[in-house]
C-alpha cells in the first residue's frame, strides 16, 4: 500500500499544487485535486466498454469530475494500462456528509484529560515519538454537520482542510458504492465491477512519496507531509519499541484502521509477560531436565538392559532406552511450572479482555465515535436495491424515510442461511471423524506388515496431510458461502453485515 502513491504518480505523472495540503496530486489544470483513482486495461470486449461508460456517465450526475489518463498516449508504448482519475468538488462533498450524518469539529477542547495515569507513568522514558512530543493532534468538540450552518464549523472557510484525506476518501468511496452500471437496479458499486473485472483495481492515492524530495543548496527546510511522518516515525524496525502515534494514524487511516494497529499494538504488549513467563518455564525445564526421575530411568544404564514389548508382532523387540529423547523434549515443556503457567495465561486472558474494552472506550471517546448507534447508520446500497418495491419506513434515530425489507422475507432466509451452515457444520466433523478411523485403521493394518516400527508415524503422518488438505478445501468452500449467505440475508448496515459474517466464519474456523 505504501508503495501504490510512487507507483501510480510514476506511470500517470500527476502534478502537485503548492495551495493544496502537501503532496496531494491533481488534474492535469493543477487545480482539482485526485481523491480516487480507477484502473482498467484496454481490451476489445463492447459490453465492459458500455458497463464502464454507463458507469462513468453516473458518477459525473453525482457531481465527480472525471480525467482519464492513458499512458500509452503520454509516451509509455507497450502500457495498455488506464486510469480514470476522480474528482469530489467542496460541495459534493459537504451533500455527501450531510447525507451519511457525519461528526464535524467546531471548537478546539483547551484541555484534553483523555490521557491514562498509565501513561504519564512512562513519560520519563524514550518511548513516545517525536510526532507525539512535538505535534500532538488537537482534540475537537463535534456536532452533526448540516450544510446550512456551514459558517460554525472549523475550517468553513478553507475547503482543503476542511476534510482530511481519509474522510475524501471515504465520502468518494461512498459515492462510488451507490453509483450504477447498468439499466437494472440491483446493478450498483464498484465492489461488483472490481469482481466482475470491469475494473482492475480502486484506490485513494497516498498523499506524495514515501520520503520527503532533497533539495540541494537550499537553506530551507521541507515540509514533511503525514505520509512521511508516519513513515519516519511509525512504519519503522528501528522504533517498533515506541508508542504508536494512533491520532497521526486516525488522521490519516481513518477510525477504523487505527482501532486496529491499536488493538495489535496492545496485544503485542500483553504478549511480552507472558512469552518471559513461557521461557522460564522452558529454562526451568532444561535445567532440570537429568535430574528428573521419568528422564533418568529412561535414559539411564539401566534403560538400556530394560527390554520392551514389541510395537506389533512382526516388530523386534527395542529397550527403554529408545523413548530418551521423547523424554527430554516432553520435560521441556511439561514439568512443575507447566500447571502455574497455565493458570497464569487464563488470567492473561481475562485481564487482556478487559483492558482492551477500556481501552476502545477510551479511544472512542477521545476520538468522539461512540455515540453511534446502528439505526442512525446508512443502509447499505445492497439492501436498498434489494427493498425496492416494499414500503419505505422513518429512521428511528434520524426521522429520513428510507428503504425496509420486511420481515417477513428476512425469516425464511434467515433459517435457510443457518440450515445451510448447520450442514457444513455436519459434513465438516463427518470429514474430522473420518481423519481419526482412517488414522487407526493405518496404523493397525501397517503394523501388520514389514513397516509396523513406522506404522505410528506413517498413520499420523498421512491423516494430517489429509486433515490439512480438508481443512483448506473446506475453509475456501465455507468462506464463499457464507458471504453469498450474509448477503442474501439482506443485513441493513454494514456494521450488521460485518458482525454476521465473522460470526460465520468464527464458528467455522472453532470447530
Amino acid at each position: 500500500a505504501w508503495a501504490a502513491m510512487s507507483a501510480s504518480e510514476t506511470m500517470i505523472h500527476l502534478q502537485r499544487n503548492d495551495e493544496l495540503p502537501p503532496g496531494a496530486a491533481t488534474f492535469r489544470d493543477n487545480r482539482r485535486r485526485v481523491d480516487f483513482v480507477l484502473v482498467y486495461k484496454d481490451e476489445t470486449d463492447e459490453a465492459t466498454t458500455e458497463t464502464r461508460e454507463y458507469y462513468h456517465t453516473n458518477l459525473r450526475r453525482a457531481g465527480l469530475h472525471i480525467e482519464e489518463v492513458n499512458p500509452e498516449a503520454e509516451g509509455e508504448p507497450d502500457d495498455d494500462t488506464n486510469f480514470v482519475l476522480l474528482h469530489a468538488p467542496f460541495e459534493v462533498l459537504l451533500a455527501k456528509a450531510e447525507e451519511m450524518g457525519w461528526k464535524i469539529p467546531f471548537s478546539a477542547i483547551e484541555d484534553d484529560e483523555s490521557s491514562s495515569k498509565s501513561d504519564s507513568c512512562f513519560d520519563c522514558l524514550p518511548l513516545q515519538t517525536p510526532l507525539q512530543k512535538h505535534k500532538p493532534k488537537q482534540v475537537y468538540y463535534t456536532g452533526f454537520f448540516h450544510r446550512e450552518k456551514l459558517g460554525i464549523y472549523l475550517n468553513h472557510d478553507q475547503p482543503e482542510k476542511f476534510f482530511t484525506s481519509a474522510q475524501r476518501s471515504r465520502l468518494v468511496y461512498d459515492i462510488l458504492q451507490n453509483a450504477q452500471f447498468s439499466d437494472n437496479g440491483a446493478d450498483i458499486g464498484i465492489d461488483r465491477l472490481l469482481e466482475s473485472e470491469v475494473y482492475d483495481a480502486a484506490f485513494p492515492l497516498h498523499e506524495g512519496p514515501a520520503k520527503p524530495a532533497v533539495v540541494e543548496d537550499s537553506e530551507e527546510k521541507h515540509q514533511e507531509t503525514i505520509r512521511q511522518e508516519l513513515q519516519q516515525h511509525w512504519a519503522r524496525w528501528g522504533i517498533f519499541y515506541k508508542y504508536q502515534p494512533l491520532d497521526h494514524i486516525r488522521e490519516y487511516f481513518g477510525e477504523q484502521i487505527a482501532f486496529y494497529f491499536a488493538w495489535l499494538g496492545m496485544y503485542t504488549v500483553w504478549l511480552i509477560p507472558a512469552s518471559v513467563f513461557g521461557l522460564i518455564v522452558f529454562i526451568y525445564g532444561l535445567a532440570t531436565m537429568f535430574n528428573d526421575p521419568v528422564v533418568d530411568q529412561t535414559c539411564g544404564a539401566f534403560a538400556n538392559e530394560t527390554i520392551v514389548c514389541p510395537v506389533c508382532d512382526s516388530c523386534d523387540n527395542t529397550t527403554l532406552a529408545k523413548g530418551c529423547t521423547y523424554a527430554k523434549l516432553s520435560r521441556l515443556f511439561d514439568n512443575e511450572l507447566t500447571l502455574p503457567f497455565a493458570v497464569l495465561m487464563s488470567f492473561w486472558a481475562t485481564f487482556f479482555l478487559e483492558y482492551w474494552k477500556r481501552t476502545t472506550a477510551r479511544l472512542a471517546h477521545h476520538w468522539d465515535v461512540m455515540g453511534i448507534e446502528e439505526e442512525a447508520e446508512r443502509p447499505r446500497p445492497q439492501y436498498c436495491v434489494a427493498a425496492t418495491g416494499h414500503p419505505q419506513r422513518p429512521n428511528p434515530i434520524t426521522g429520513i424515510m428510507e428503504p425496509s425489507f420486511p420481515i417477513s422475507g428476512r425469516v425464511p432466509r434467515f433459517f435457510t442461511g443457518w440450515s445451510l451452515i448447520t450442514l457444513m457444520f455436519t459434513l465438516l466433523i463427518i470429514f474430522i471423524v473420518g481423519v481419526i478411523v482412517y488414522r487407526t485403521i493405518v496404523a493397525v493394518v501397517l503394523s501388520e506388515t514389514s513397516l509396523g516400527a513406522e506404522a505410528p508415524v506413517l498413520s499420523s503422518l498421512t491423516s494430517s496431510v489429509i486433515n490439512l488438505v480438508i481443512i483448506l478445501v473446506m475453509s475456501f468452500l465455507y468462506s464463499k458461502l457464507a458471504r453469498k449467505l450474509t448477503h442474501w440475508e439482506m443485513h441493513r448496515t454494514d456494521s450488521d453485515y460485518e458482525f454476521n459474517l465473522t460470526l460465520k466464519m468464527y464458528l467455522f474456523e472453532f470447530v
